[in-house]
């Protein structure tokens, strides 16, 4: 990636944190926001990547042991005769849906201290 490509790039993503940050009002919260949304786009192409690239062959590689082992501990269960492509399907919808769960803890614990910070009538 050239300069000038890397540069375009930087602008974007200035622009688009300083387009979440107006709308959020908070820095930290604009910034963690993005990270997300670069992580989503990243997921999104890769995926595509890994649909434009199925064909019959690819589909009749067996998932290795270490998909399998990693799927058993994200607590999936492996349907037997599972294949490479369908293990990696897996794993990348158990680790967004872990994504979003830990999202929603953040959230939750957010509003609980905010709740903590409001003051108490005596």
């Amino acid at each position: 990636m050239g300069n000038d490509t890397i540069g375009k790039k930087v602008d974007e993503y200035l622009r688009l944190l300083g387009d979440i940050k107006k709308k959020t009002g908070d820095e930290s919260v604009a910034l963690v926001i993005l990270q997300q949304v670069m992580k989503d786009v990243r997921g999104a192409r890769i995926h595509e990547e890994r649909s434009n690239k199925a064909n019959g062959f690819q589909l009749s590689i067996p998932a290795t042991a270490g998909q399998l082992a990693y799927l058993k501990k994200l607590g999936a269960e492996t349907p037997e005769g599972l294949s490479k492509m369908e293990a990696s399907d897996l794993i990348d919808k158990l680790k967004e849906s872990r994504s979003d769960s830990l999202l929603n803890s953040e959230e939750m614990l957010n509003k609980w201290y905010a709740s903590m910070l409001e003051p108490v009538a005596l």
